[in-house]
């Protein structure tokens, strides 16, 4: 027998023993049992990526929602300061240029880290886009890097911008 007709047989063996097993259900009847089971309303959502999530210290993807939809709120309304984490260090070719102990301090600097591209950024993030590692989560390629804390309020803060 040649090699091409060993695998020939080899895959026709499989094909029969895969409609032999009393187990083995049609595709259509498999999908209707798992309808039938839980409607697609009724039915909680599983995040897949939960741990995705808590490597850059946040608890969900409902919490990166919740705060994107903040940080847009901010953003439309001109002051994202509430949601920048203090003391807040601006980098430049990856060295310390400054660092801003608070609010007012940041603010003085405002309109010079919030350019319109990054307010851009902020206004087209969407929470599958968000880039997320172990030292925190970004949006607009960058621009903007959050992490979350416990115990801080909000949980999720902005601790880089990069204009």
């Amino acid at each position: 027998m040649t090699r091409a007709g060993g695998i020939l047989a080899l895959a026709a063996a499989l094909m029969l023993a895969a409609c032999d097993n009393p187990h083995a259900q049609p595709q259509e009847q498999a999908a209707s049992q798992t309808t039938a089971q839980a409607p697609a309303e009724t039915a909680p959502a599983v995040d897949g990526n939960a741990g995705r999530y808590e490597m850059a210290g946040m608890a969900s993807r409902a919490d990166v929602e919740a705060f994107l939809n903040a940080l847009k709120a901010a953003n439309a309304a001109g002051d994202i300061t509430p949601l920048i984490r203090f003391p807040f260090t601006r980098y430049e070719a990856g060295k310390v240029t400054a660092t801003y102990a608070d609010a007012a301090a940041f603010k003085q600097v405002y309109g010079q880290l919030v350019t319109p591209d990054v307010k851009s950024a902020i206004q087209n993030a969407k929470t599958d886009e968000v880039f997320i590692n172990a030292q925190g989560a970004m949006i607009g390629a960058g621009k903007i890097w959050f992490t979350g804390r416990s115990g801080e309020k909000p949980a999720i803060l902005i601790l880089a911008i990069n204009p």
